[in-house]
This record gives structure tokens, sequence and C-alpha cells, in this order.
């Protein structure tokens, strides 16, 4: 029976084919960019997997199946964006939210059934049972973490429980960064920050780690990234040994000569 979380086999696949394009000559040096990573999955998923390419909260379903997976993607370091949570009247609701702090905790509960409802429409819209989770990370060691864990399900709605969170406004710091810039900000209850909402309505996933399973967990892979790129005049080598037959090349689109440069 299919299952939502990939098997070991499936796992080591997607580790093999972040691997072999880190060797390409192109690749970013330190990072895979998110619609590597989306790509990376439908092919390991098999044919009933699809790469979506929209602002829906899934990035890859399988429609056979009734799967889908958030995709995310990011260096260690690097904040997590999870989503651009728009309101309606953004901007008073966080004049607002600097006033009061009854009025930050009904901004952030909006915010955070934003986030529910957004879920709950792409399980509608794509005939969907279940939802995961699939993340990569890359280390600043040439290593990089591969996970999958469940986030929603027909039977469990709820991806983020609101009275969970207490949200306060959060000024900004000296010589701030992105996540030290003023924001609406959510902890929890021993007071660890888990979001920060900001002026331009993103939406920082800040404790996203807490997501993360443990080193050796089944639904984890860590696996090494390459040190040494392919060289390009090997990789084009390889381009010009192929089938010449699977390439065509584009004329003159008219007798004229329409399509020649002027």
């Amino acid at each position: 029976m299919a299952s939502l979380i990939s098997d070991v086999a499936t796992l080591k696949r997607i580790a093999e084919l972040i691997t072999r394009y880190h060797q390409l000559p192109f690749s970013p040096a330190n990072s895979i960019p998110g619609s590597v990573m989306e790509a990376t999955l439908g092919i390991a998923r098999g044919p009933e997997a699809e790469v979506l390419r929209t602002y829906d909260f899934v990035d890859v379903i399988d429609r056979k199946n009734h799967f889908g997976w958030q995709v995310k993607s990011t260096k260690l370091a690097t904040p997590v964006t999870w989503k651009r949570a728009k309101i309606e009247n953004a901007g008073q609701k966080r004049t607002d939210a600097r006033k009061s702090p009854a009025a930050a905790q009904e901004v952030g509960n909006e915010i955070i059934a934003f986030c529910n409802k957004h879920a709950r429409e792409s399980l509608d819209r794509y005939d969907l049972n279940e939802i995961g989770y699939a993340r990569l990370v890359v280390n600043p060691n040439n290593t990089a973490t591969y996970f999958e864990r469940p986030l929603v399900t027909m039977a469990s709605l709820v991806l983020f429980h609101p009275e969970n969170f207490t949200w306060e406004w959060s000024e900004a710091r000296t010589n701030a960064n992105k996540d030290q810039q003023p924001s609406l900000a959510a902890y929890d209850q021993k007071r660890v920050r888990w979001f920060s909402w900001y002026s331009e309505n993103q939406l920082h996933f800040n404790n996203e780690k807490a997501w993360w399973p443990a080193l050796g967990d089944p639904n984890r892979i860590d696996f090494n990234l390459p040190t040494t790129k392919i060289k390009l005049e090997e990789l084009m080598g390889w381009l010009e040994s192929l089938d010449d037959t699977a390439i065509t090349t584009a004329g003159p689109t008219s007798a004229s000569g329409a399509g020649d440069d002027q």
C-alpha cells in the first residue's frame, strides 16, 4: 500500500538525485533551490507524482493515492518563510497590534486561522487525504539533511492550534537582520519563538527545527554533498554525444526570413 512518507529506498533515491544535481557546474555552491527539491521529490515518488508550480499550500501531489507535500529547501541558517500571510486590513491591524496586547493576540489568531485554511484548501482542491512536509536542509559542512513528516489529514485538519501561542509586538534591534526587524511574534508556553510576521506579510517559521526528527530517525536521511563540480567541458561533451535526432533546431519562420536576427 502506498504511503505518504517515503520508504528507505525512496529517501536514498532523493539523496542520490540531489547529490548529482549538486555536481553540475552551474548549480549553486551551498544551496539547493526549492524548485529543484520539488522536481526531485516528483521524480523519486514515481509517475503518479505531479509538481504543481503554484502558490497553493502543496507543491507536489499524487492524485492517484491522494497525497500532497509542502516542500521547503534552505541553508541551515536561513529562516524558513512559511508563506505570505495576507490578512484583510493588514496595515491597520499591524498598527493596532503595536498598541494593544489583545489586538496583537487577535491578529495572531487570524494568522494561524489563515494558515489552517490554506492547508484545508489544498486538501479540498486536489482531493487529498493527507499532506506531508518534505524538507531539505543544506548544512555548512558539505552535508545535507532530508526528512518527511505528516502535517494534516482529512481526519485531523488543524495544522496549528491558536491556543498554543501568545502573540506580541517585537520591536527592531540596532543593526538588525531580517529576523530582528519589527514583527508580530508568536511564543509558546516556554517562551520559545515560533513565528514572526513582517510588514510585507512574510511569515517566518522561527522554530521549524521543532519539527526535525532526530538523527537516525527512519524518516530522515543525512548525506554528503560533492565538494567538486563536473567540468563544463565534460558536461558539454556528454551532451554532444547524445542522439542528435532528439534535438531540433528552429529555422526561419517564413521564406522572407522573418525568423532571422535583424
